[in-house]
């Protein structure tokens, strides 16, 4: 169907679209070699997040990193970007980068995303380490924060690198 939509179209624009759901569709389907071959056929302007699916699949995750850490340096919004990024650090074992970086997520997440995910963290059983002196939005930042990393890593790890502090 994106071939059929490439080699009919004129539109740069939607070739481009095309091109990249052919990409997507590799992907998809364990074509990595495939994927990998339309990337390089392209003399740029693929979307980065893209290239950095690819090269991860690939088996270069640190190229990928760097893609997605350019993206969110030039202020690429997508949540995707950003999850992705941190899944990667914390394969490289840059647990401390990957927590910075959930952390920044989170100040950007509107509370009531924020309140729901909490009280799903809190249900999965891990809302006890939110349980400290804050205000209740930073403790549901925190636990909300946490819950992702839960997702993402081992917790005992997690632990080492972010404890919730009592203030003095």
């Amino acid at each position: 169907l994106a071939s059929a939509a490439l080699e009919a179209s004129r539109d740069p624009v939607e070739r481009k679209q095309a091109f990249e759901l052919m990409i997507w569709a590799a992907l998809a389907s364990g074509e990595v070699a495939a994927a990998r071959n339309l990337v390089r056929t392209t003399r740029g302007g693929l979307d980065p997040y893209l290239e950095a699916a690819v090269a991860e699949a690939d088996g270069d995750p640190a190229h990928a990193a760097a893609l997605l850490a350019s993206l969110r340096a030039q202020g690429d919004p997508r949540v995707e970007v950003a999850a992705t990024l941190v899944r990667l650090e914390l394969k490289a074992g840059n647990a401390r980068a990957a927590a910075e970086l959930t952390l920044e997520i989170a100040e950007h997440v509107p509370d009531e995303d924020l309140e729901r995910i909490a009280g799903e963290t809190e249900a999965a059983g891990a809302g006890d380490l939110a349980e400290h002196n804050c205000s209740r939005t930073a403790s549901r930042r925190f636990a909300a924060t946490y819950g992702f990393f839960l997702s993402q890593a081992s917790p005992a790890r997690i632990e080492q690198i972010i404890r919730p502090t009592s203030p003095e």
